[in-house]
């Protein structure tokens, strides 16, 4: 009897073990969880969460489900996307790597209103090119001391002072340095009148808390050798120095003969042109200062006013080059400074000077028999 008991037990585990082998599923329901959640089936099998880690950004959560296997668990896996890198505030250039502040591109748009007239540039211009000349020649540079009360009232500066008072108007609405602004309204005064050349223009400059000395600029009635002498102490040839003296294209004299006050140094007083160079070589402008006559017959300064005379690209060249180094003066350098040139707007072409040369100033001009120096 007792055999025959333990017969039919052993036949009952035999069958039970192989129904196991067979499904395993009841074991797999036995065995223990790892964290007691529920799924998202609410079933009490148990998921592990791996996170693939990334750069700091929002993340989104895949579960992926592995193919069904003997004990198998479901994995769930959290991919991290990395948050894209925010870009830098762009200036507000036009060329791709232009850092320019978009404050400049603003005041450009009020330069405009100034400066510009229909197929001229307007006093306002012609006051902005002579102040960078006058803010930045003396001691200190660019330093915008043309604008303290002290230098504005020197004789001489009484014509600029309304331009003067406007741009500083405009420096403080924009929050930025009158050093800057004279800078870049002197560049952009250039450009605004027909046949002006673009002249590469940076920002970054700081303002002087007091006046240049005064007597710094040479006189309208400067002699030759002291001009020469001037300009070279600040660091220019006498091919430059010719090149600046045709800003005079653009130019009218208040204060030298008050008798003529507003008479121009050549007769196209609003247009960018070389006229200035054939009518002060020729004795032929309706006013000429004193400087400007000795400057033509000097040696080394007239050959390059002869050469400018016809041949404007040249002299538009060198001019540029010019007063880009003229506007450095008393600044940190390049290297510290923001190039600004993409703020100005495009040069507007002017009439060819050779239409309006007559036959005689052409050869008036060829019999000056001008020799180049050596640079």
């Amino acid at each position: 009897m007792l055999f025959l008991q333990a017969l039919v037990l052993f036949n009952v585990i035999c069958v039970s073990v192989f129904s196991l082998l067979q499904d395993p599923a009841p074991l797999q329901r036995r065995l223990p969880q790892d964290d007691g959640e529920e799924d998202e089936g609410g079933q009490d099998d148990s998921a592990r969460t791996t996170t693939i880690k990334g750069k700091p950004g929002v993340g989104r959560t895949t579960t992926i489900r592995a193919p069904p296997t003997t004990l198998t668990r479901r994995t769930t896996v959290t991919v991290v996307k990395a948050s894209p890198t925010p870009a830098p505030k762009p200036g507000g250039g036009k060329g791709p790597n232009s850092q320019c502040p978009q404050e400049w591109f603003q005041i450009s748009k009020e330069l405009d209103v100034m400066f510009v007239a229909a197929n001229a540039c307007t006093k306002d211009a012609h006051a902005a090119i002579r102040a960078i000349f006058h803010d930045c020649f003396p001691q200190g540079g660019c330093d915008g001391s043309l604008t303290t009360k002290e230098e504005m009232a020197r004789p001489g500066h009484g014509p600029m002072a309304g331009t003067l008072d406007k741009l500083k108007a405009l420096a403080q609405k924009y929050r930025v340095t009158n050093a800057d602004m004279l800078a870049f309204a002197g560049s952009h005064a250039v450009v605004s009148c027909p046949g002006g050349p673009v002249i590469k223009t940076y920002i970054g400059r700081k303002d002087a808390n007091r006046a240049a000395p005064e007597g710094q600029m040479p006189p309208h009635f400067a002699l030759a050798a002291d001009s020469v002498a001037a300009f070279r102490a600040r660091g220019f040839t006498t091919q430059e120095l010719a090149a600046l003296m045709g800003a005079h294209t653009v130019s009218r004299q208040f204060d030298v003969n008050v008798q003529r006050r507003g008479a121009s140094q050549d007769t196209t007083p609003d247009v960018w042109d070389a006229t200035y160079y054939v009518q002060t070589l020729l004795g032929t402008a309706p006013f000429t200062f004193e400087s400007d006559m000795n400057l033509g017959r000097q040696e080394d300064v007239g050959p390059w006013m002869s050469q400018f005379a016809t041949d404007k690209s040249t002299w538009d060249r060198v001019f540029s080059q010019a007063m880009t180094k003229m506007e450095f003066l008393g600044t940190p350098g390049q290297s510290a400074m923001v190039e600004c040139t993409d703020a100005l707007p495009k040069g507007k072409t002017a009439p060819q000077l050779a239409k309006r040369l007559t036959s005689v100033e052409q050869e008036q001009l060829r019999n000056l028999n001008f020799t180049l120096p050596a640079r």
